[in-house]
């Protein structure tokens, strides 16, 4: 029998047994309820368990159990480092650990809803305060893996340097030995400007048609091996989460555009060179 008691929720109160006094908790019988959770495609696999059904889990090491509600099942859960995972309402959960435990364990991760104008810096610091340790902001994901996509980057910018040089010794060996050719066309009667623009032409061709097998051919490559190496990453979600390709197509554009003007001005230096030797040969018998 309480003779003497302080408070509502929780209080001490003072009893007629043995112990001069005991810690109180009224527990509202809903807070027994099973917790709404979502769980990953892995852990309802291991647990023979589908949407709708209940199932209890244990803490390690302390004993505590939670039941709760598969009200979703997907195939990963966000920020889960293994395939099997659950993920639940913390205002429920921490409800039902108090009706059932004396100790809630503490949170290792806050969630913060952000607006999309939000600033992430100054969002991380205002929540500094809520876990010891260091506050992410969102997108510290991207920061992660932003050497390699650079990297990647940096070789495709390599690479179209390196077309462009190959176009630009291509039309340099060209131009050297066409003295001939140049001196016949102008035999045949072809201005500069048309054996200037016959020449660009074949070497515009060229571009076009080795730019479109080069971009078939590295997104073929790209489709295959992109997403394996992304998912080598990952290695305990591997095979779980799905990798998409995914294309930013302004960089894109900029490194395709960039390489085009580099091209173009190789085909205008191209096209100077054959006007000015075609305006200087003098037509003559050309023996084979």
């Amino acid at each position: 029998m309480i003779d003497r008691g302080e408070g509502a929720i929780g209080f001490t109160a003072v009893t007629g047994f043995v112990a001069p006094e005991i810690a109180v908790r009224l527990v509202d019988p809903a807070a027994l309820d099973p917790v709404p959770a979502v769980v990953s495609r892995a852990l309802a696999d291991r647990v023979d368990r589908t949407v709708g059904d209940e199932v209890t889990l244990g803490f390690t090491g302390s004993g505590r159990e939670l039941s709760a509600t598969i009200e979703a099942v997907v195939d990963a859960v966000p920020a889960a480092t293994a395939p099997a995972a659950m993920i639940v309402d913390l205002a429920a959960m921490t409800t039902q650990l108090v009706a059932t435990s004396s100790v809630v364990p503490p949170a290792e991760q806050v969630w913060i809803a952000a607006a999309a104008t939000a600033d992430p810096a100054a969002l991380a610091e205002a929540a500094a305060g809520l876990l010891a340790g260091t506050a992410v902001p969102a997108g510290a994901d991207r920061a992660l893996v932003a050497p390699a996509r650079d990297a990647l980057w940096l070789g495709a910018i390599g690479a179209a340097l390196l077309a462009v040089l190959g176009v630009a010794v291509a039309a340099a060996v060209r131009s050297a030995g066409a003295e001939r050719e140049v001196v016949a066309l102008r035999a045949l009667g072809l201005s500069p400007r048309q054996q200037a623009r016959l020449r660009v032409g074949e070497l515009a061709a060229a571009v076009v048609v080795a730019t479109a097998v080069g971009l078939l051919g590295g997104a073929a490559v790209a489709a295959l091996v992109v997403p394996a190496l992304a998912g080598a990453a990952i290695p305990p979600l591997a095979g779980v989460i799905a990798v998409p390709l995914a294309v930013d197509p302004l960089a894109l554009g900029a490194v395709l555009a960039g390489a085009g003007l580099l091209v173009g001005l190789v085909l205008a230096r191209t096209a100077a060179g054959v006007i000015r030797r075609a305006r200087i040969a003098v037509p003559r018998e050309v023996v084979a």
